[in-house]
């Protein structure tokens, strides 16, 4: 093998300009070429993402800034707080500020005047110390003013004191005007930089924002606990004013977290204060988003803002409001607007609540950016949150949203389609909820249906004018229809409404797709009446499609609903015009997947591009045929549905009501003799379509629970008619008049299946059922459709013991015994004996015909009926008949093995494999006496022990395998030679004459083995699951399972886990925490070094390229990762003390951190996870220490600032960025550039 690849070296990095930056926030001066919608056949990879890394740098000053400042303030303050505290405070911080911008200045105006990206961290960071000297010097002033006598800042509540005072509301003022002054003055002084000033930019226009969340303790005291006019006027300034720099900051990022966290402001304060004294207090702080809002809306419709940066921040500033719209509700806030108060809206309180009020102050603030498209989910949001509001006040939102959407979706210009589609889409959702969820019409009478009518009108008018996609119109209808108004309304002519109108539509578009003859209108159109058909049955199974005037002839009826089954022979005769042209069910499920698969690209490791494989042309895409469009499924099911609304004792006794019946199976033979090509496909669908519109009578008939002394003769008819179906169409039809190419195995298939399928609605006790089962198998044997014949006995099972229940007409017949056996008995099986014996029979001749043709056998290209699996069957069918003899499934399967060994059919020797697991667990279960299983402790031991003993067997198979013993008795004529095979699961569990097939036995044999010994929990005392481990390990090493090697610490200490539950007397819980910890910390560092050495990996395993290994490379690691820090977690558990085990992570962490930086081992992952996780593993380490020793904790958060500091450091010199004193050739290129602060 070759030697190891070394990993690409990172490029050279170049810093692009500000304005030229993706997270630039105005538009650039030149313009951004155009785009256009064409599909991209071929995605390049993405390059590394330097903004990201940019971003963490960001955090990781921040967490430096705050760590730092937070030990220390921490250390500097005591239990109290006197004058010469804010002193030290206030004047330390103005002279740290001072030193820091002064040494900038220094360095500034000797290294060229241009600021780097060093300087301006420094510049940020005396920012943060002027805000702290500023804001606790005010502070010092207040107590000084105070003590002097100033009573405008002393609160009648709290008198003047040294310590612990807190002044009045008015001294928000104070400390208000210092901090708009100072940010002021930052930005007039960054304004006269030059270079790299983002982090002071940052940190500026951050400044007010930090100093709102300062005042959630201090100013909310001062304030009583209420949102005072100073309070409010305070937040209100700073929010605009932080809104206002970040404008100015020209970076996106900056802009869009401080416009979002502006919104969170008001919401912090409603959660953070307590006006529980004060009458009608609570909302007071939510209330003040109606200004943020306004400031907010004023900003965004700023012409120089970039459109695709506004777009995506609006999903969070509509966001915060809904959210803000939701807590009202819930949290029951009132309306608090100084003057205008809830208490003073009379009986307007519960009609102009607070939700409406951010509801419209929404409305009104985002119109403008809305209209200069920078707000797109304004509409959107608004139209979606509409089902939280309160029934009594969301009228006044409803009505405002059901008069804006006609100009928003119809007359406005400037609104885009997928914005109109969307809000659409999102008020008939919020329609449906609210439905449920509060509904209106607990309030207002014939809202909701006004509602609902004004809905469907706009929607049907913008679908004339095509103002929305068919999708959107769809999914709109959709919603409207599953609301409560229509699906549990009280008023039946909703219901009716929608369903006239949802078919009307259905037929205007499939004779305007006719007329047209586009395809796209054809899809759209057929996607319209399979949506008009489901709605339309989903109706008349809840019942409300009924006519109120009928309601006096219901005694005639007996319940059956003649309106429906005239809508449904209407709704199929107008329909029938489009019998040739209507896509049918199969082409749009293809369609459908067809341009699923498009949409998916799939990596080319030659091109080292992402393409798309898929050329799916819509005219080569086949359905199948008229029988399965909706226009006929849909009516026949309305029929049966009609027909199972009548009175179950009328529908077994009067059989001019079961004859009803005979017009869908009618139908259904009629459109099958007029297919031009009857082929298996529309025979198949003609039996599942039987199947599907007999299901809702067929339930009644087996649910019922009607006692009568008549004799039940429908149900004898309801069999007749359904075996009248496949009878007919089997007569003139006849296979021999097909043509070869319409044939379809797989179709043929299904056709069989849906007879079982048919047999199982069975209502007369077992007499459709025996005719299906039996002509399933004569037919399955004749045309040898093998999985047919291995899997039809599963129908016996189903069908469970119906033979023998109440109102069978067969069960009389089988009172006799035969060889002392009853069969009308149930056995332990569930099933009666009689199925038992049909079961044992029927394989019992499959038997036979596959020995007598494995005799005659002479074209190697004919298949073979099975053997094995009757078999297998057969000795169930003999189990139901002599219950007795549990270990007689193991025992037959044993004998099977050896027979099909001797004779060389190997076929099924993989699903013996599978049947064994099962056989051993009947007769270990055996082993706990007649009543079997009792506890979960015995289900337990009954799976292990067949797990294990399973896995005994699937191993000597394997290795007999391995070794060639177990072909020596194959040969071509009993088993003949199969060409190359794919890998799926039917070739898993069938054994062909192929090397290939022979590789995929030893694979599937060594997964059972594993999957045994590691599923045999309490056997052997736990035993099992190591075996399994060790075996696994060997496996994967051997084998070379590359993926697998990753994850083999987790089956270890799986099976360690379990080893020490079984013998719990052995190892005590200090002992299985410690020994689990240090196993997955040993087995975790083993991979870490893996993963940094490129040279062990490569000689290893096999790989197709570099790629591939790299990648392997980086997954290993992130999860040898996860190992370790699981491994410490368990540790921790019984390790005292823990700060201990916290450091230790703390270590290794920084360890992955470091490796992240070097060329040999630089990975996103490491720097980002060996980072961040070093931080949060040393902040848990400082929680370790008590309240007596504060000081190692305040001691360990600098700590974390400096190395957080540290990282930053790493992230910077990493991206190459110029943090030099001065320039060191005059020739290079500079790489910071001028940021423009005058606009």
């Amino acid at each position: 093998m070759s030697e190891a690849p070394i990993r690409p070296r990172r490029r050279n990095r170049k810093i692009a300009t500000i304005n030229d930056r993706p997270g630039s926030l105005f538009e650039s001066a030149i313009p951004a070429p155009v785009l256009d919608d064409t599909v991209v056949k071929k995605i390049q990879v993405p390059q590394e993402n330097i903004e990201l890394q940019k971003f963490a740098q960001l955090i990781l000053y921040g967490i430096s800034l705050a760590a730092i400042w937070g030990g220390i303030l921490s250390i500097a303050w005591d239990d109290s707080t006197t004058n010469e505290d804010f002193l030290v405070l206030g004047f330390g911080g103005i002279i740290s500020a001072i030193m820091a911008i002064a040494l900038v200045e220094w360095q500034r105006r000797r290294g060229g005047k241009e600021v780097h990206s060093v300087h301006g961290y420094i510049i940020g960071i005396g920012f943060f110390f002027s805000a702290i000297g500023v804001l606790y010097s005010m502070r010092l002033l207040i107590s000084i003013a105070a003590e002097s006598g100033m009573e405008i800042f002393i609160d009648d509540l709290r008198p003047w004191q040294e310590e612990n005072w807190q002044p009045a509301a008015e001294a928000i003022y104070v400390q208000l005007a210092g901090c708009i002054l100072l940010a002021l003055g930052q930005y007039w002084y960054l304004r006269k930089l030059k270079g790299e000033i983002t982090f002071g930019l940052a940190v500026n226009t951050l400044t007010p924002l930090a100093i709102v969340m300062i005042g959630f303790g201090p100013w909310l005291d001062w304030s009583n606990q209420i949102v005072s006019y100073e309070l409010g006027i305070s937040i209100i300034s700073l929010s605009a004013l932080s809104m206002w720099l970040a404008l100015r900051t020209n970076n996106g990022i900056i802009f869009s977290i401080v416009a979002v966290f502006s919104g969170l402001v008001p919401i912090l304060y409603e959660f953070a204060h307590s006006p529980d004294a004060i009458m009608g207090g609570k909302g007071g702080a939510l209330s003040l988003m109606t200004f943020i809002i306004l400031v907010q809306g004023a900003l965004a419709a700023d012409d120089r803002l970039r459109q695709d940066l506004m777009q995506w921040t609006s999903i969070f500033l509509v966001g915060v409001v809904i959210y803000a719209i939701w807590l009202v509700q819930y949290e029951n806030l009132n309306l608090v607007l100084g003057p205008l108060r809830a208490e003073n809206l009379g009986s307007f309180e519960g009609v102009l609540n607070l939700q409406v009020v951010l509801w419209l102050t929404v409305l009104m603030a985002y119109f403008p950016a809305t209209l200069k498209r920078r707000i797109p989910y304004m509409p959107i949001g608004l139209a979606g949150s509409l089902f939280l509001f309160t029934p009594e006040s969301s009228i006044i939102p409803w009505i405002i949203a059901t008069a804006m959407l006609p100009y928003l979706v119809i007359i406005s210009k400037v609104t885009r389609r997928w914005v109109a589609d969307w809000s659409v889409i999102a008020i008939s959702g919020a329609f449906l909820i609210q439905s449920y969820h509060n509904p209106i019409a607990s309030e207002y009478d014939f809202f909701e249906e006004i509602v609902l009518l004004a809905i469907l009108v706009i929607v049907e008018y913008a679908r004339r004018n095509n103002k929305l996609t068919d999708f959107a119109i769809n999914t709109a209808i959709l919603g409207l229809f599953l609301s409560k108004a229509v699906l549990f309304g009280t008023s039946w002519l909703i219901p009716w409404a929608v369903v006239f109108y949802i078919l009307i539509s259905a037929y205007l578009q499939q004779q305007d797709a006719v007329n047209s003859g586009t395809h796209s209108k054809f899809i759209s159109s057929s996607l319209g009446i399979t949506l008009a058909m489901v709605l339309t049955v989903v109706l008349s199974a809840l019942e409300r499609l009924e006519i109120p005037m009928l309601d006096n002839y219901q005694d005639m009826l007996d319940g059956f609903n003649v309106s429906l089954a005239i809508v449904a022979l209407a709704v199929y005769i107008i329909m029938f015009k489009f019998r040739d042209s209507e896509l049918d069910l199969g082409y749009l499920f293809k369609l459908t997947q067809a341009k699923g698969q498009d949409m998916v690209p799939v990596y080319d490791q030659e091109t080292q591009s992402w393409i798309n494989p898929f050329h799916t042309d819509t005219e080569e895409i086949e359905g199948y045929g008229p029988l399965a469009r909706s226009s006929l499924l849909g009516p026949l099911a309305l029929i049966m549905i009609s027909v199972s609304f009548i009175d179950i004792e009328s529908l077994l006794i009067d059989v001019h009501w079961i004859g009803i019946i005979v017009i869908p199976i009618a139908i259904l033979v009629r459109e099958v003799l007029m297919e031009d090509k009857n082929n298996s496909v529309s025979r198949a669908i003609a039996i599942w379509a039987t199947v599907i519109i007999s299901l809702p009578i067929a339930l009644k008939f087996m649910t019922n629970s009607f006692e009568t002394d008549e004799l039940q003769i429908n149900t004898l008819l309801f069999d007749v008619i359904l075996l009248s179906g496949p009878i007919i169409v089997s007569v003139l039809l006849k296979k021999d008049d097909m043509e070869r190419s319409e044939l379809n195995e797989t179709a043929d298939d299904m056709t069989l299946f849906g007879l079982l399928a048919l047999g199982l609605l069975d209502a007369s006790g077992g007499i459709l059922f025996l005719s299906m089962y039996c002509l399933v198998i004569y037919r399955s044997i004749i045309h040898k459709r093998v999985f047919v014949l291995c899997v039809a006995p599963l129908a016996i099972f189903l069908f469970a013991d119906r033979f023998v229940a109440d109102g069978s007409h067969i069960a009389p017949l089988l009172d006799f015994s035969l060889l002392g056996v009853v069969m009308d008995d149930v056995n332990s099986l569930g099933i009666a004996v009689f199925s038992s014996m049909i079961l044992s029979l029927s394989m019992i001749t499959v038997i036979i015909k596959s020995v007598i043709n494995s005799k005659t056998i002479e074209d190697d290209a004919v298949s073979q009926l099975p053997f094995t699996i009757p078999f297998i069957w057969l000795t169930i069918g003999l189990f139901g008949m002599l219950p007795d003899v549990a270990w007689l499934p193991t025992a037959m399967i044993l004998l099977i093995t050896i027979f099909t060994w001797v004779t060389g059919r190997l076929e099924h020797v993989p699903l013996l494999i599978v049947s064994m697991f099962g056989a051993l667990a009947i007769g270990f279960n055996s082993n706990f006496g007649d009543g079997g299983i009792s506890n979960d402790v015995d289900l337990w031991d009954v799976i292990s022990s067949s797990a294990f003993y399973g896995a005994i067997y699937a191993l000597v198979l394997n290795q007999m395998a391995r070794s060639g013993i177990l072909y020596r008795f194959v040969t071509d004529l009993v088993m003949p030679p199969k060409a190359a095979l794919d890998v799926n699961l039917e070739n898993y569990l069938v054994l062909y004459n192929n090397d290939d097939s022979k590789k995929l036995f030893l694979e599937f044999s060594k997964g059972v083995t594993i999957a045994g010994f590691l599923s045999s929990f309490t056997a052997v005392s736990g035993i099992g699951p190591i075996l399994g481990a060790i075996c696994l390990t060997y496996f994967t090493i051997t084998d070379k399972y590359k993926n697998m090697f990753t994850f083999l610490p987790v089956v270890h200490i799986i099976a360690f886990i379990n080893f020490s539950i079984q013998n719990d007397d052995i190892i005590d819980q200090t002992a299985f925490f410690q020994l689990a910890g240090l196993i997955l910390i040993i087995e975790g560092l083993l991979l870490t070094f893996y993963s940094s050495k490129t040279k062990y990996g490569w000689k290893m395993f096999e790989w197709d390229n570099e790629d591939e290994f790299f990648s392997w490379l980086d997954n290993l690691g992130i999860v040898a990762m996860g190992y370790v820090v699981a491994g410490f977690a368990f540790a921790m558990q019984e390790i005292d003390p823990r700060g201990l085990v916290w450091a230790l992570m703390a270590i290794y962490l920084a360890g992955i951190g470091l490796q992240g930086f070097r060329e040999e081992t630089e990975a996103p992952w490491r720097r980002g996870f060996g980072s961040f996780g070093t931080i949060i593993s040393l902040f848990a380490l400082s929680l370790e220490f008590s309240a007596g020793d504060s000081i190692f904790r305040n001691i360990t958060w600098m700590f974390i600032g400096i190395v957080a500091f540290g990282f930053g450091i790493l992230y910077m010199n990493r991206l190459g960025e110029i943090s030099n004193l001065y320039e060191i050739d005059d020739k290079a290129e500079p790489s910071t550039t001028e940021v423009n602060l005058d606009e």
